[in-house]
């Protein structure tokens, strides 16, 4: 399954397709102009997708070594982990009961 990163990558490529086609029936000046942009369009397009798929690593790096963590946590203080979400749901169980019936 493509993310929306790839799907917007994947609809710029052919944008940039688009244009080389067009490219490819102009003439003179026109042509030059249009060639520069292409190819600053390609630049650009490779140089995003180079960031952002450092940034999904980094991203999915630091997801792990959080969940790493919090499972370190959870094992070395169980009292303090059940404590917790007791003391959330609770609290979550008052929170959606203000927003049904009114108490008699």
């Amino acid at each position: 399954m493509k993310t929306t990163i790839e799907t917007l990558f994947d609809d710029v490529q052919k944008v940039v397709a688009e244009l080389e086609k067009l490219l490819a029936t102009s003439s003179g000046d026109t042509r030059a102009h249009a060639e520069a942009a292409v190819s600053d369009w390609r630049d650009a397009l490779q140089d995003a997708q180079g960031r952002l798929e450092k940034l999904q690593e980094s991203t999915r790096k630091r997801v792990a070594d959080a969940a790493r963590t919090a499972s370190h946590a959870l094992r070395d203080n169980p009292g303090k982990s059940l404590a917790i979400v007791a003391a959330t749901g609770f609290l979550l169980g008052l929170a959606l009961r203000g927003h049904g019936e009114p108490r008699r």
